[in-house]
């Protein structure tokens, strides 16, 4: 990542939930991202709104006049926080946003 100055991103769930409750979240990924990226890179959590309902069946087939949306939320800072810290903001971020979305 910091060689070559690439984005990364991550889905922390793991997979989409099938109802749209927020599945609890699987550190292990977003930990090693955040531990192998520079400490100055900005971190960018997105919530994506109803987009359970495109995989509710497999995408199979994919349902018609369903209303996606994305969320931006605020940058995060490094600062002196730990992985385990961000990894916490984040979550809460998500799931807050996520609850007042539904």
């Amino acid at each position: 990542m910091t060689t070559h100055n690439y984005a990364g991103c991550i889905f922390p769930e793991g997979s989409r939930s099938k109802n749209g409750e927020v599945k609890a979240f699987k550190r292990s990924g977003l930990a090693t991202m955040l531990k192998y990226m520079p400490a100055d890179a900005t971190i960018v959590p997105v919530v994506l709104h109803h987009f359970w309902k495109i995989g509710k069946y497999n995408m199979t087939p994919i349902p018609f006049g369903i209303s996606l949306k994305c969320t931006v939320l605020p940058p995060i800072e490094r600062a002196e926080k730990t992985i385990n810290e961000i990894i916490d903001e984040v979550e809460q971020l998500i799931m807050d946003t996520a609850a007042q979305n539904q």
